[in-house]
């Protein structure tokens, strides 16, 4: 049975990636979350989906927790882990601009933890769980925000989480690069899942796309979530570390 774990599954695309998942009777589904008993995830569950769901409790910003975490998710998965899908993510600050001073910086401290960090702490404490599953994919969910090149086209958006993002895409090619080079078969995928107005942070840039950008793609839920999941499933090792979005196209970096 193909096996998933996802980090911020009680909301969002989190929350929509599980709920397609489970739609297969052949999925077992670990969805973690801070709140695992979030009536969102009740409300999943009760839907009686013909796939195997198990919640569990994970803040990633916790870096302690993971190894209990893992541990919990090996007796669910004894055969390893087939598929990690890194969403856990937040946009703290979406109007503050650093031209405009506007930042906290403290709170740019927490986005680069929870946006940079956590990734690597995640990856790191599933990396042989994964090793011993089949597919041994990790799918990272990033944004065009972190694209150097686009960067340009959208000033004064989201200037820390940006930053945060940008960063996570070096994660995945440096992390990439050296479980390559010693012969590792994970292959580590950084997607953007497109603009999706129907999520909390889709909404949060609405304000600016609409004024600055209005013709700036959206993205319907549905179609971000089949998208990115589709890329996650026909990924090949040709596709290690690439920077793609949900319609399986590069994004430039």
């Amino acid at each position: 049975m193909p096996s998933y774990f996802i980090t911020g599954a009680s909301r969002g695309l989190g929350l929509a990636f599980a709920e397609k998942l489970l739609t297969s009777a052949d999925n077992v589904v670990i969805a973690s979350a801070r709140n695992p008993a979030a009536d969102s995830l009740k409300a999943l569950a009760a839907k009686g989906l013909p796939g195997k769901l198990v919640t569990t409790k994970l803040d990633v910003t916790d870096f302690d927790a993971f190894p209990g975490v893992v541990a919990e998710a090996e007796k669910v998965l004894p055969d390893g882990l087939d598929y990690l899908i890194v969403n856990a993510g937040a946009d703290m600050q979406t109007n503050a601009a650093f031209a405009a001073n506007a930042n906290d910086l403290k709170v740019f401290e927490q986005e680069l933890k929870l946006n940079t960090v956590s990734p690597v702490a995640t990856l790191r404490a599933f990396l042989p769980l994964l090793d011993k599953g089949q597919t041994k994919k990790a799918l990272f969910l990033s944004t065009e925000l972190a694209s150097l090149t686009m960067a340009e086209r959208i000033p004064f958006l989201s200037d820390s989480y940006s930053v945060s993002k940008a960063a996570l895409n070096m994660v995945v090619r440096k992390y990439g690069a050296a479980l390559k080079t010693l012969g590792s078969q994970v292959i580590l995928l950084n997607v953007y899942p497109g603009w999706v107005p129907e999520t909390e942070l889709g909404q949060s840039l609405k304000g600016y796309f609409d004024k600055y950008a209005p013709n700036y793609p959206k993205t319907s839920l549905a179609d971000s979530v089949e998208g990115t999941l589709k890329v996650l499933h026909t990924a090949t090792a040709d596709d290690h570390t690439k920077f793609l979005n949900y319609k399986y196209e590069p994004v430039p970096w």
